[in-house]
């Protein structure tokens, strides 16, 4: 199941970052985009989700319902990818990283000093693309990125091979208002042991 919070407010909030990841992510080949306005974020993780709706309150929990066509994305093992670019920032300062494949971005990692936040100020004033698609590039390239076309034949649960957290979602999905009763697998009874029916 595909949870998405809704309403809330969080921090980071860098959707310029997010579009140059899902820009450089299509040049290398990938269908999906984490372009908010063209994506639906959601995670395989209720509680995450619930970090993303308004006062954490399951009132704006939504449950994504993936339709023919769309593509779900995600990185095995990573709960939240704009976190983990943060934190590549961070090592990109302390280990004094300056270029990566021929493109210097040394002045631009000394005052961004890891900060996530500065670099999307950066973003949005359209300076300094070039130097920081260069630090996404060198973010992404280890990583293992999967996606899938949903089809009328998809097992969700095995596509995503038990991956715990986000997923972005590109193409047609249906949003449904979370509902315990209807959302949430019933717990079976514990057996008694030594009992016989």
């Amino acid at each position: 199941m595909i949870y998405m919070g809704s309403g809330g407010s969080w921090s980071p909030d860098c959707p310029l970052i997010d579009v140059m990841i899902g820009q450089r992510l299509q040049a290398r080949g990938f269908a999906g985009t984490r372009d908010e306005r063209i994506c639906l974020y959601g995670s395989t993780i209720k509680e995450q989700a619930l970090e993303y709706a308004r006062n954490g309150d399951e009132a704006h929990l939504k449950v994504l319902e993936l339709q023919q066509g769309c593509v779900v994305s995600w990185v095995p093992s990573m709960r939240d990818m704009l976190l983990h670019f943060g934190n590549h920032l961070s090592e990109l300062h302390w280990n004094g990283t300056t270029q990566y494949q021929g493109v210097n971005f040394g002045a631009l990692v000394r005052d961004i000093a890891g900060d996530i936040d500065i670099a999307e100020t950066y973003l949005r004033f359209g300076r300094q693309k070039r130097a920081i698609g260069a630090m996404i590039d060198s973010f992404l390239e280890p990583l293992v990125i999967m996606e899938h076309v949903v089809d009328d034949t998809t097992d969700l649960d095995a596509v995503l091979g038990g991956h715990v957290g986000e997923v972005w979602v590109t193409g047609p999905c249906v949003v449904h208002d979370f509902e315990a009763a209807a959302h949430e697998a019933p717990h079976p009874a514990p057996e008694r042991a030594g009992m016989r029916l």
